[in-house]
């Protein structure tokens, strides 16, 4: 149950980060991404995260959590071509 509860919390917290980065790119009407793309981006992120946690327990930090949702992040921000 314990774990459960954490995964949904980082769920909800990763797609309330994508729905405000969303909402404040939706104001840009030159922005090619927006609230549903920054929010599936998200998710995505979130998703691979815990994948890799759960795959390498033990193996990696939490340092290398925030690196795998950057680079991710990074990734698709640049295919997307925003600025």
């Amino acid at each position: 149950m314990e774990h459960t509860l954490t995964w949904a919390l980082t769920f909800a917290v990763s797609a309330g980060i994508g729905l405000l980065v969303g909402i404040e790119r939706e104001r840009k009407p030159t922005a090619k991404a927006g609230l549903r793309t920054f929010t599936l981006i998200a998710l995505l992120a979130a998703a691979l995260t815990t994948v890799v946690f759960q795959a390498c327990k033990g193996y990696f930090n939490f340092e290398f959590g925030l690196h795998a949702r950057g680079l991710l992040v990074a990734f698709f921000t640049e295919a997307l071509g925003a600025p």
